[in-house]
Order: structure tokens, then C-alpha cells, then sequence
């Protein structure tokens, strides 16, 4: 790679600062020269397209870089971007600067992406895109932006990240943005949202103040694939909100005040196969609520207020369930055989850290449900996990495998059996574990060992 170093000088003060010539990335490099303008000819490196002007003191938009199609004036002083004649950028970076007001008139007409984020922007005029409606990624996260209805006019967009802004509703203006795929809008006040564009596959609208949303908002978005709602306000789901939603394939809820589960809370998510729904308040769960979710793999209610296990009625291609950090008090057998039914494969329940007893547990009859053939070997863990595991009487987990296996600690020794690559740890207070270890080795093969879970 030749490197050609040119000189340019500051337009206050004798210092000189060196740019450089990058001939492999047909890059012009002055980033963090302490520059306040750009003086000098930048022709020397004719064949550059990109120039990075990023984390100097520039207060203005450079007069003298219309050529290049990549430009980079991030972490600067710019105050405005008004310029004198028209230019090619095609992608412009002006993030983590001062600007107040973005006015591209029609000078900028190759434009097709611009990062505006970090600045002091406010309400946006009509004319903020004017004659720009060929930009196709626009970031103007990071601002104090209120409303979006301007942008509506720039028709050709697929990205809008809008995060952390203070817009209090969306309304049906974005309707008219008919080939956007990702929309973000964390991070803001919002309370209301309208309709929104059939095209999106990703939308954002978690860190909000949404107390509810109407299956109407989100009809027709079936190329929707990934749905943020958490940290939100969230109380009730209704019924059928997600009935258009046939792509979806991950769901996060978490953060919100969700105390119910019924029956039809998720039809229609025939697709999804991540589902989220930690730190709520769920007390009730149906146990047909994900039964009509074909797809399903991971479900997670930890920390919520769950007493008992719920028999839950899940899909074949459910690989774990976490409930751990509920209230749960009891676990019965069917229950567990309703989640973990004889052709649930590798399948992983966890529900570690609840108010389960060891004295609540009818060890035995469990027991007998599981296949216990697993060929003994000699475990050594850590002291850190010995203590842990012998510390802390509680239930860690319990699946179904083709070699499922009991880890038990003793002192400083541990006895193990063999997991298989797809095995799954049945876990029970180490004191139990050790009685249950005694009767099984009795028998041909049985062998008996606990270890601990990772939350």
C-alpha cells in the first residue's frame, strides 16, 4: 500500500497538519489534525473518492471536496451545511457535530446515505429532504427530533433510525415510506403508533412509553421478521395482535408489566422461534398459550410470579424453556411430562433460583419417567463449584435426553456419568442427591451427579 503525504495548513494559527493519501482505500485521511478548514488542493490523490475529515474543529462544509462520493466530517464543530454548489456525495457522515437545522436543498442530489445522529436537531422543516428523495439510509438518532412527518417525503428509503429522540406519537405519514425494511425508534416518548409500512422486516420500538397496541398497527406487516416491544408499558397483550405477523421469527417483550397469558395472546406467530418475555409481572400462563407456535424453540419467563410449573403444551422444535427467578413453589409430574413429552428430544427446562424445596419433590416418581443409562466416569470440578452447588438448595434443571444425568458433589470430590452431546442435567438439592445417588447404584448402570446451572 503507497501512502502519499500532502501538506495542508490551519486556517487559524502556524501549526501544519499532515494529510495523508491512502492509494489502496482511495482514501484522503486528515481525521484528528485539529483542522478548522480545509485549505489546499486535493487533487494530489486523483484518484481518491473518499475523504475523512472526522474529529477536528471544522465549523463549516468544506467548499473544495465536491468530487469525492464518500465524505467523513463526524466529531467536528458544524454548524450548518450550507454549501455553494452542487456536490456527489453519495454517502455523507455527519454525526457528533452542533447542527440545529439540515437544509440539503438540491445540492446534494447523488445523496443515498446520510448519519445525522448525535447533533442538536429539532423540529425538521419541509425542506429538510427536499429534492432528495434518493436516500436510501437515514440515521437521526441521538437528536432531539419530535416529529417525523418530513421525512415521509424521501419515498426510497430502507433504513430509518430515529432511536433516542423525543417523538411522542407515528403517525400515518410513514405510510408513504412503502420500501422500508428497518425502522428504529427506541428510545423515545412514544405513546401512540399509527399504521405502519407493509415492508418492514425489522422494527424497533422498544424503550418506549406504549401501554398498548392495536392489532390494527400492525396489520399487513407480514414480511416483519424481528419485533422489539420491550421496556415498554405494556399491561395486557389483546387477543390476536399478532395475528399478521406470519414472518416473525423473534418476539422481546421483556421489561414490560404483562400479568396474563391466555389462550390466543400469540396466535398467528406460526413463524417465531424466539420468544421473550423476562422481568414481567406474569402470574398465569395457559397451557395452550404456546401450543399453536409450530416454530418455537426458545421460550424465556424468568423473573416473573410464577408459583407453580405450568403444563405447558409446546411444539416439537422447542429446545429450552427458562422460568427460572419465578415464585414457583411445587412442580408436579404431569406438568413436567406436559413439557416434556416422550419425543421432546434434547429438550432444556430450567427453572433454577425459584422457592422449590427438596422436601416438595417426590424424587422416585419423577424418576421412573426418565431413561437412566449412562456409562460412570470420574468428574473433577472447581472448588468455586462445589461450594456453589452444595451452598444452594434449590432445583436447577430438569429434561429429557437421550443420557440425561444427575451430577453430584461430595466434599471435594465429584461423581459423574457421561452427558451426550445433546444431554440435559437434572438437577436436585445435593443432600437429596446423594441419598437418590446411594439407591440407584444399587442397580445395574445407575450412577448420580449434580452440578450447577448457569443462569
Amino acid at each position: 500500500m503507497y501512502t502519499f503525504v500532502v501538506l495542508f495548513m490551519l486556517m487559524k494559527g502556524t501549526e501544519s497538519s499532515e494529510c495523508t493519501c491512502d492509494y489502496g482505500s482511495k482514501t484522503i485521511i486528515c481525521s484528528g489534525l485539529r483542522l478548522r478548514a480545509l485549505q489546499g488542493n486535493t487533487a494530489f490523490c486523483g484518484l481518491a473518492r473518499k475523504i475523512d475529515l472526522s474529529q477536528n474543529y471544522i465549523r463549516k462544509f468544506p467548499g473544495d471536496i465536491h468530487q469525492f462520493l464518500f465524505v467523513d466530517l463526524s466529531r467536528n464543530s458544524l454548524e450548518d451545511l450550507n454549501v455553494s454548489s452542487v456536490h456527489k456525495v453519495k454517502e455523507l457522515n455527519v454525526s457528533t457535530n452542533i447542527l440545529t437545522v439540515i437544509n440539503l436543498r438540491n445540492l446534494f442530489l447523488s445523496l443515498t446515505g446520510l448519519d445525522a445522529s448525535k447533533n442538536n436537531l429539532g423540529l425538521l422543516n419541509d425542506d429538510f429532504l427536499q429534492g432528495h428523495c434518493n436516500i436510501l439510509q437515514l440515521d437521526i438518532s441521538d437528536n432531539k427530533i419530535v416529529s417525523l412527518q418530513s421525512i415521509a417525503r424521501c419515498q426510497q428509503l430502507i433504513a430509518l433510525i430515529a432511536a433516542r429522540n423525543i417523538i411522542t406519537k407515528v403517525t400515518d405519514d410513514l405510510l408513504l415510506l412503502t420500501k422500508l425494511k428497518l425502522l428504529n425508534l427506541s428510545e423515545n416518548k412514544l405513546k401512540i403508533i399509527a399504521n405502519l409500512p407493509v415492508s418492514l422486516e425489522m422494527l424497533n420500538l422498544s424503550w418506549n412509553k406504549l401501554a398498548w397496541m392495536s392489532s390494527l398497527t400492525l396489520i399487513g406487516l407480514q414480511s416483519l421478521k424481528v419485533l422489539h416491544l420491550e421496556k415498554n408499558e405494556m399491561n395486557f397483550i389483546r387477543d390476536g395482535m399478532f395475528a399478521n405477523l406470519s414472518s416473525l421469527s423473534t418476539l422481546n417483550m421483556n421489561d414490560n408489566n404483562i400479568s396474563f397469558l391466555y389462550k390466543n395472546s400469540f396466535i398467528g406467530l406460526r413463524a417465531v422461534k424466539k420468544l421473550q418475555l423476562r422481568h414481567n409481572f406474569i402470574e398465569y400462563v395457559s397451557n395452550m398459550t404456546f401450543s399453536d407456535l409450530p416454530a418455537l424453540e426458545e421460550l424465556y419467563l424468568d423473573w416473573n410470579l410464577l408459583t407453580s410449573l405450568p403444563a405447558l403444551r409446546l411444539g416439537r422444535n422447542v429446545k429450552r424453556v427458562s422460568i427460572t427467578l419465578n415464585l414457583i413453589k411445587q412442580v408436579d409430574l404431569p406438568a413436567l411430562l406436559t413439557m416434556l413429552p416422550e419425543d421432546s428430544g434434547s429438550r432444556e427446562v430450567f427453572f433454577l433460583v425459584n422457592n422449590i424445596r427438596g422436601d416438595d419433590i417426590e424424587w422416585p416418581k419423577i424418576m421412573q419417567h426418565f431413561d437412566w443409562q449412562c456409562v460412570p466416569e470420574w468428574v473433577v470440578p472447581t472448588e468455586e463449584l462445589i461450594s456453589d452447588a452444595m451452598a444452594e438448595d434449590r432445583i436447577y434443571t430438569l429434561a429429557r435426553a437421550e443420557c440425561p444425568c444427575v451430577r453430584f458433589f461430595q466434599d471435594d470430590r465429584a461423581f459423574g456419568t457421561c452427558i451426550s452431546s445433546e444431554g440435559v442435567v437434572l438437577g436436585m438439592p445435593w443432600l437429596q442427591a446423594a441419598q437418590l445417588m446411594a439407591t440407584l447404584e444399587e442397580e445395574p448402570g445407575g450412577s448420580v451427579v449434580i452440578v450447577k446451572d448457569e443462569l
